[in-house]
Formats: C-alpha cells, structure tokens, sequence
C-alpha cells in the first residue's frame, strides 16, 4: 500500500485529504506542523509527501529543504488561500525548490 503523509495546519483540508486519499486505498500518515512533518518524514517512510507551503512557522519551503534531501517525491500545495499574499508570492518564486 502507498504511504502518503499529508502536512497542513488546517484541520479541515487534513481531513478532506485524509478521506479521498484512503478512500482510493492510500494509507495516509497527517502532520499539522512542519516540524512533526519532519519527524514523521523520518520515523513513517512515505512514499509521498503532499504539503501545504503555506505553513505557519517553519514554512512549507523549509520543510521541502529538509525533506526532498532525504529523496522523497513531494507536492506542494497551497489550499486555504490565506490572507498572506506576501508569503503566497514568496511561495510562488521559490518553488520548486533547489538544491545543490
């Protein structure tokens, strides 16, 4: 079964994820934080990461960094739309990440 570790800090959008993925026979693994996104990256093995960029804190770009070095497959996604167009922007011309 495909592991997919779903990242967003809004309940909600963690649910409807949640239920359309396993709905289609994915197991699904959930993070509300890119810190726990991290952690669970590291201890639960997915073989896919769907992430919000929008993350408050340690944003959804920090957290691609740190994941996509480990060589998982990664989708970014923005949602909730929020109200920060600054950070939104931000998103926009970062992604998709570089590294070395």
């Amino acid at each position: 079964m495909i592991r997919v570790l779903v990242v967003d800090d809004e309940r909600q959008i963690r649910r409807a994820l949640l239920l359309n993925l396993r709905a289609r026979g994915y197991e699904i693994v959930e993070a509300a934080t890119g810190e726990a996104a991290i952690r669970l990256a590291a201890s639960e093995h997915p073989d896919l990461v769907l992430l919000d960029l929008g993350l408050p804190g340690m944003t959804g770009l920090d957290v691609a960094g740190v994941i996509t070095l480990r060589f998982l497959p990664l989708i970014g996604e923005r949602l909730s739309g929020g109200d920060d167009k600054q950070q939104e922007r931000r998103s926009a011309e970062q992604w998709p990440p570089e590294f070395p």
